[in-house]
């Protein structure tokens, strides 16, 4: 089956999923249910014409070649912009062998490069907005490619359901589980504006955009919770109690065994997320 065609295919069946979900959740209205799937069909659409435009990107075309998911192990970082994800993912990769890659760094060196897509990154940075998924995934896979590693620690990907969807049908991998590093916009706004680190980003009416756009991981965070595969952390703690917090749980994880501590000992998923939540997150809720 062609790469275009198992996009398509993808997809679709995920719809079919998400529509037998959405039924029998009671609480969904068809309101909801008519403009969610309204939604995912022009999500559908979008990245299929994404997939045309980097499969001829010349930067884009060779990297499936020599690329292999065999033996790869994933965990996925996830958490809003200043909730640590760039301190912690560095301890945790030296404390566990595994090789961090930060989708932000990525994109920032792509920038840095000069090459035919840093004005569209810049322009999407400013903007405070996210670049196209297909893209993305494709520098994540460059970087995995380029490593000549096999466990890996990504963060700040997939932000939204098209993200999750491209990695796993370009990349063909699943996470072993999922980090999310909880932490309230209060304090994530004090840390960015405090931390100096020279970033463009960083400043406030980008940082309240940054906000906005980082709700899309909202349903992203329900499904991997609804497959057990998502572990919260109160990221507003220290940063020595939050790395004990993960310590904890990769002390308890296995490559071959993802049935970990219990997730509610960390962070109560329900209080958090089901509090302001829009239609479209809590329509990825499961039965």
């Amino acid at each position: 089956m062609s790469k275009l065609k198992r996009v398509s295919h993808f997809l679709v069946c995920k719809e079919t999923f998400l529509l037998t979900q959405l039924i029998r959740n009671e609480d969904i209205s068809a309101a909801i249910t008519r403009r969610y799937l309204c939604s995912y069909n022009a999500q559908l659409i979008k990245l299929i014409f994404q997939y045309l435009y980097f499969r001829f990107n010349p930067m884009m075309t060779d990297l499936n070649e020599g690329f292999s998911n065999e033996n790869i192990s994933v965990i996925f970082v996830l958490g809003g912009p200043g909730s640590g994800k760039s301190t912690q993912c560095p301890k945790i990769a030296q404390q566990f062998g595994c090789t961090h890659i930060s989708a932000g760094e990525l994109l920032r060196e792509e920038l840095k490069s000069g090459s035919e897509d840093s004005v569209m990154i810049q322009k999407n940075m400013e903007k405070g907005e996210l670049v196209p998924s297909i893209f993305m995934t494709k520098l994540l896979q460059r970087a995995m490619k380029e490593s000549g590693k096999k466990f890996f620690l990504i963060d700040g990907f997939p932000r939204n359901l098209e993200n999750l969807d491209a990695f796993s049908t370009l990349v063909g991998i699943k996470p072993k589980f999922v980090l999310y590093l909880y932490c309230s916009e209060e304090v994530m706004q004090e840390r960015l504006l405090t931390r100096n680190q020279g970033r463009d980003d960083d400043n406030i009416a980008t940082i309240t955009k940054r906000f906005e756009a980082s709700k899309s991981v909202y349903p992203v965070i329900q499904f991997y919770h609804s497959i057990k595969k998502l572990y919260m952390i109160d990221a507003e703690k220290s940063v020595d109690e939050v790395f004990e917090d993960i310590n904890t749980i990769f002390h308890h994880w296995t490559k071959d065994s993802v049935e970990l501590i219990a997730p509610e000992v960390f962070m109560d998923f329900d209080t958090i997320f089901h509090h302001g939540m829009n239609d479209s997150a809590k329509a990825v809720t499961t039965a």
